[in-house]
């Protein structure tokens, strides 16, 4: 067996993180089958490794084993898991004083020969795969001998799973939203006595809108936001990533125009499309009756457009498939507490010209 460890360093480049590593993992090598074991799960993760995966031809048979101990796994990552065509198992062991808690990624040869493992303490997330503290082993089997040892450890874990029922599903998720408030509970107390080990001698005032958790599935998300940047068909475009496209009820590879209903800062309402460009990308289709495109999103410089100063921000309104679209200033105090948020629920993300996140 030939071994392989790498740690990611939360201050790295991206290119130096676990994503890139599974990447190549991912194209090495002709795969008959990919099993993910996580103790955590999110969308956002799910759809870093979904993306890999997808440019392979023919795709793997997949299978995935979401632990639901402490309603850390987003109800909409089993569902994303599921739309794949794979077999998803889901196990949770509270009931007997015990967490579920492996992390491992496994690549069946086709040869039966080659299997590869990756095996470490990043959850299947996106700051578990990008931006966390984290180690992981690579085994690369070398005989038979090893692939019997690599299937035998993924066996003796995807065993402990069963597979869903539609109404163990619904039960989770309601479980799922009614745990949210504490996880930002337990957070914000870490925050509060980290603050007061550094001031001793300071009272400590609670921000009552300090409010985080380890993650917001983004179809119960109340906010969205995206700036607004350069690459938007001058100003009249959002591009959405796969991720965000879930807050939306858009399927995150794709589907037919579809629209959505939206409440405007001058309190009209008016419905705007989503067309789906490709590339894990939807994009908003604004009119002039947005009132901040017809005044326009992006500044005029020596007769070219400068990159927009704003951030469209929407939030999820009682009806469905309705929103409230706003935008504020990239450099003002909302958008530094909206951003906030997301950072410290691991909701945060960006292109290569733009920053996004959902709380």
């Amino acid at each position: 067996m030939f071994v392989e460890v790498h740690s990611q360093n939360p201050f790295a480049k991206r290119e130096q993180c676990i994503i890139p590593i599974i990447e190549r993992i991912v194209h090495q090598a002709h795969w008959s089958g990919i099993t993910g074991i996580f103790a955590y799960a999110t969308a956002s993760g799910l759809l870093e490794i979904l993306s890999a995966i997808e440019s392979l031809s023919p795709v793997p048979s997949l299978q995935w084993l979401f632990g639901m101990d402490d309603c850390l796994t987003e109800p909409v990552a089993i569902e994303l898991a599921r739309s794949q065509g794979g077999i998803v198992r889901v196990v949770s062991l509270l009931n007997t004083r015990r967490r579920f808690h492996p992390k491992v990624l496994h690549f069946a040869s086709n040869d039966g020969m080659t299997d590869a493992a990756i095996v470490g303490s990043a959850n299947l997330t996106r700051n578990g795969l990008t931006t966390n503290a984290e180690a992981i082993s690579i085994l690369h089997a070398e005989s038979a001998s090893d692939v019997n040892n690599l299937r035998d450890l993924v066996s003796s874990l995807y065993l402990l799973g069963h597979e869903p029922t539609v109404a163990e599903l619904d039960e989770y998720r309601r479980a799922y939203k009614a745990a949210r408030p504490y996880h930002g509970k337990v957070a914000h107390l870490t925050r509060q006595i980290l603050k007061l080990r550094a001031h001793p001698t300071k009272t400590n005032v609670v921000d009552k809108t300090d409010s985080a958790s380890p993650g917001i599935d983004p179809t119960i998300a109340t906010r969205c936001w995206i700036e607004v940047g350069k690459n938007t068909a001058l100003g009249r475009e959002l591009e959405i990533k796969a991720e965000q496209a879930l807050f939306f009820g858009l399927h995150h590879s794709g589907g037919n125009k579809q629209d959505r209903e939206f409440r405007l800062s001058d309190g009209s309402s008016t419905k705007l499309n989503f067309k789906y460009q490709g590339n894990a990308m939807w994009r908003l289709q604004m009119s002039n009756e947005v009132p901040e495109v017809r005044r326009g999103l992006r500044p005029s410089l020596d007769g070219r457009l400068g990159r927009s100063p704003y951030v469209a921000v929407f939030e999820r309104t009682r009806a469905r498939n309705s929103f409230k679209l706003s935008f504020v200033r990239d450099k003002s105090a909302d958008y530094r507490r909206i951003k906030r948020d997301a950072e410290m629920n691991g909701t945060a993300g960006h292109t290569t010209t733009r920053q996004y996140g959902w709380s």
